[in-house]
């Protein structure tokens, strides 16, 4: 409402007198206007301009009772006067007394003790009123133009007045700086949702990349016809590439013969002894006496069982051996007839085996020719670990030795004992057990025939 629509102030003792005719202000004659309102008095007590608490009407004894304005504002009657060069701008207002020329500013200005302009009061009870924020909404505006809000809506009687029903929504933002955060609101949201997706995607690829991977090397391997652009095989025929940076490379025979193995002196093994596959002829085939024979090893000892049926044919086939400078020739054989086995046992397996023939292996854990059997019993505890006679630095001269010893009791000869000092041993002496014997010493020989002519 406008302030002439509601109950208007009046000094204390005086009532509205009827507005004006044209709804104007009233306007003494020759007095000047001031600020869009006519001046009509000198008193600062009686100023409309000056709010009723801010004037000090004890001052005169007495308050005149103003003349009521067109809207109902109240003037003092009479002229009001101003000292030349007084106007809107850098002009006094003087006092009736000195009393009232103490209220009065020093600094060009016009001045009042406090409170605004009633016309700037009235100005805006004339403009919209802004919405209140929802409780707990921050009071402070957003930057922007100021746009004019839509009137609320009362509730309803239906929504149950103040007593039920929500609370009205703050109005939403309006003006450039509402847009703008809302913009900013949205591409924050949709970068969170964006870097989100591609880190799941990330790691469901990571979880897919085994797999992938496998079946990109088997491509790699492998192509269509088997070579290719994938096959990196030395040879270029499109089999398996060998990693040799992570297999030790294979020793060969001569060191493979030299090293001991670790081995259980007490261990009977399973018992079943199994033939090693492959077949050599022997070096002389036109010899008068031709020996077959097949190599067996026991099942589960952990030894390599190729190399121990390479060392029996390389030891046999060897001048220096049993062969009597081709009197004499050992052919392999994996299968069928047959004159002897040479058998790799374990101590156990091999003392059954000897006990057949009355010979006791168990005292010094030794090796023998079951005589009364095809089997030649190779004891593998001496097989991996040798003799102190020969120590662990002449394994291969052990392990030959051992193999010439035994295939001599099948081929027909006995033990033998050293003949002098220093001299080499003869094969068919016990060299595992001893070298000196009666007082005389002789070196550890493998060979038959030492020196061959």
């Amino acid at each position: 409402m406008h302030r002439s629509e509601r109950e208007q102030w009046h000094p204390e003792g005086t009532t509205a007198g009827p507005a004006p005719a044209g709804g104007q202000h009233a306007h003494a004659p020759g007095a000047p206007e001031h600020y869009g309102y006519p001046a009509t008095t000198a008193d600062p007590a009686a100023d409309p301009l000056v709010p009723p608490q801010d004037r000090e009407p004890s001052r005169r004894g007495h308050e005149p009772a103003p003349a009521a304005g067109a809207h109902g504002h109240a003037y003092a009657a009479g002229p009001a006067t101003y000292p030349a060069g007084a106007g809107e701008r850098g002009g006094e207002h003087p006092a009736e007394d000195g009393a009232d020329a103490g209220r009065m500013s020093t600094g060009g200005a016009h001045r009042r003790d406090s409170g605004p302009r009633q016309e700037y009061i009235d100005a805006f009870d004339q403009l919209p009123r802004p919405a209140q924020p929802a409780r707990g909404a921050s009071p402070r505006s957003r930057p922007g133009p100021v746009t004019e809000q839509p009137p609320a809506t009362a509730p309803s009687a239906e929504s149950g007045g103040d007593g039920g029903g929500e609370e009205p929504s703050p109005p939403a933002p309006s003006g450039v700086g509402g847009s703008w955060a809302r913009t900013v609101t949205g591409l924050a949201a949709a970068g969170v949702v964006t870097v989100l997706t591609i880190s799941v995607m990330g790691q469901m690829a990571e979880a897919e990349q085994p797999s992938s991977a496998a079946g990109q090397d088997a491509s790699e391997v492998e192509g269509e016809d088997g070579a290719g652009q994938g096959d990196k095989s030395p040879n270029g025929t499109g089999g398996a590439v060998e990693d040799e940076a992570e297999e030790e490379p294979a020793l060969s025979y001569e060191e493979a013969m030299a090293q001991q193995e670790p081995f259980d002196p007490e261990l009977t093994g399973s018992g079943e002894l199994v033939p090693v596959v492959g077949a050599e002829d022997g070096p002389f085939p036109d010899a008068p006496e031709q020996l077959r024979y097949r190599v067996d090893v026991e099942e589960g000892l952990g030894l390599d069982a190729e190399l121990f049926a390479e060392a029996v044919h390389r030891t046999l086939s060897d001048p220096r051996s049993w062969t009597n400078h081709g009197a004499r020739s050992f052919t392999r054989v994996s299968g069928g007839n047959h004159d002897f086995v040479v058998t790799l046992a374990s101590p156990g397996t091999t003392a059954e085996w000897c006990a057949k023939s009355g010979l006791n292996t168990t005292i010094d854990n030794v090796s023998c020719d079951a005589a009364t059997t095809d089997r030649i019993m190779i004891n593998a505890w001496r097989w991996a670990q040798g003799a102190d006679t020969y120590g662990p630095d002449r394994m291969h001269e052990y392990r030959q030795m051992v193999i010439n010893h035994e295939v001599g009791h099948r081929v027909g000869y006995g033990h033998a004992v050293c003949p002098s000092e220093g001299a080499l041993a003869p094969v068919m002496m016990q060299q595992t057990k001893f070298l000196t014997i009666n007082g005389i010493t002789c070196e550890a020989n493998a060979w038959p025939h030492p020196v061959s002519s």
